[in-house]
C-alpha cells in the first residue's frame, strides 16, 4: 500500500497516523489512550477524537481490558496502513535487484560469526509478490534468533558488542537491544524500498494475507 505523505486525518499528518498504528502493532496489536497520547503528542480530547475517527474508518476496533480500561486494537485495514509506504514506486527489475542484495546480506549475517543473531525466517508479502510492473515497496517479515545458546557466554558477548559500538544509547531498551538492532540495520542497509517487519509481532496479521515464505528453519 502506498500513501501520500501530504495527506492528513483530522489535521494529523498521515505519517503520524502510520506511526501510531505501527506503535500499537509493536505492543501486540492494541494501544491504550495514554500510549496514543504519547505517540501523537496531543491532549486527551484531541487524541480520543483521532482514535474515534480511526475506528470509524475501520483501522481500529475499540474494546476494554479485564480492568474496564479502554484500548484500541488494529484491524486488517489498520495493519495495512501501518505497513504503507510514502516512497516512490520502483520497477520490478529494480525491486528484484534490491531483494537479491537483501538475501545476500541474510546469508552474510548467518555465516559471519561477527553477528550474534541469525535470520531464521524470511516471509514476503505486499505488492512485491503481486504480478505488477512496479512495486511500492518490498515488505519482508523476518525472525531473528541468538547464535549463542549458552546464556552466560551470550550475555558476555552482548556486553562486549555494546562497548565496542561506542554509541550513545538514548534508552536502556536501545542499549540492551543493540546486538540485535545492528543486524536489523545491516539488513535494511538504508534502503527506502525495503520495509522490514518483525515476524513474531506480525504473525497474526500475516496469517490473514497472502505471503510467501522464502526462508524458514
Amino acid at each position: 500500500m502506498r500513501i501520500d505523505s501530504k495527506d492528513t486525518i483530522l489535521g494529523v499528518p498521515i505519517l503520524m497516523i502510520r506511526t501510531l498504528l505501527r506503535r500499537s502493532m509493536s505492543y501486540g496489536g492494541a494501544i491504550s489512550e495514554r500510549l496514543a497520547r504519547r505517540t501523537l503528542k496531543l491532549g486527551p480530547e484531541r487524541t480520543r477524537e483521532i482514535l474515534d475517527e480511526l475506528v470509524r474508518q475501520g483501522c481500529y476496533e475499540a474494546g476494554e481490558n479485564d480492568l474496564g480500561e479502554p484500548y484500541w486494537e488494529n484491524t486488517l485495514k489498520g495493519n495495512t496502513l501501518a505497513m504503507a509506504t510514502a516512497a516512490r514506486p520502483v520497477t520490478r527489475a529494480k525491486a528484484d535487484q534490491i531483494f537479491a542484495a537483501f538475501m545476500l546480506r541474510v546469508q552474510q549475517v548467518n555465516e559471519d560469526p561477527y553477528y550474534l543473531f541469525k535470520v531464521t525466517r524470511v516471509v514476503l508479502f505486499g505488492s512485491y509478490i503481486q504480478d505488477t510492473e512496479t512495486v511500492n515497496d518490498i515488505d519482508i517479515a523476518i525472525e531473528l534468533a541468538p547464535k549463542i545458546t549458552n546464556p552466560k557466554q551470550r550475555e558476555k558477548l552482548y556486553a562486549k558488542r555494546r562497548r565496542e559500538s561506542k554509541r550513545n544509547f538514548s534508552t536502556q531498551v536501545a542499549y540492551l537491544g543493540w546486538p540485535m538492532q545492528e543486524v536489523w540495520l545491516f539488513l535494511k542497509s538504508r534502503s527506502h524500498v525495503l520495509s522490514l517487519h518483525d515476524f513474531n509481532s506480525d504473525k497474526k496479521f500475516l496469517n490473514t494475507i497472502e505471503n510467501k515464505v522464502v526462508l524458514a528453519e
